[in-house]
């Protein structure tokens, strides 16, 4: 009997061990819940702060390879003509190099010129280099119509004043690979 009136009956022993056994059960498999759902909650917070971080860092990052992009530009093109090759890539989002060529007021011929780019070659460490010398004389075509000797001796004359430029191509292959670049020469098909 309770002191404020209410009639209660006792339960057997063995019945209230029972319920309490339950109670037990049923408060462990709660908690195991509230557990479950506690550890989830969390989960999903560090993968939102794991996700936040790296778009951080991510944000950073590309900062950060923008300006080691820029410190290096990706390609610069010699005999470019009207640089197509430098204006996709650029279109692109890589980094150019001012095309090297007559038309952009320097003439290679001239071997100062040459040992000028050669400098910045070295200076700046693009990290391709394509060369598009001239190839109007290398053609075999080129041997089929000079079938005289007089023509014959004319292209040999042109070849030997182009030679400098396959020089020049062969050091710019030579420094590129010395500075752990890339060097690439564009030729037409069947040209030599």
């Amino acid at each position: 009997m309770s002191g404020d009136g209410s009639h209660r009956e006792l339960l057997p022993r063995n019945v209230v061990e029972k319920r309490i056994h339950e109670g037990n059960i049923k408060r462990a498999n709660l908690k195991k819940g509230v557990i479950r759902r506690c550890l989830g909650n969390v989960r999903s917070i560090l993968v939102a702060a794991c996700l936040m971080t790296a778009a951080r860092i991510g944000v950073g990052a590309a900062k950060f390879c923008g300006s080691v992009r820029s410190s290096r530009p990706d390609i610069l093109e010699i005999f470019a003509g009207h640089a197509e090759v430098s204006m996709n890539f650029s279109r692109w989002g890589w980094s150019t190099m001012e095309p090297v060529d007559q038309i952009y007021g320097m003439d290679l011929t001239v071997e100062s010129s040459r040992e000028r780019v050669k400098s910045w070659i070295v200076k700046h460490r693009p990290r391709l280099v394509l060369v598009e010398y001239p190839s109007r004389v290398w053609s075999p075509i080129m041997n089929l119509t000079h079938n005289t000797p007089q023509a014959r001796r004319r292209l040999q004359a042109q070849r030997l004043r182009e030679r400098p430029f396959l020089e020049f191509c062969e050091e710019i292959f030579t420094l590129q690979l010395k500075h752990g670049g890339d060097a690439l020469a564009q030729n037409p098909l069947r040209s030599n």
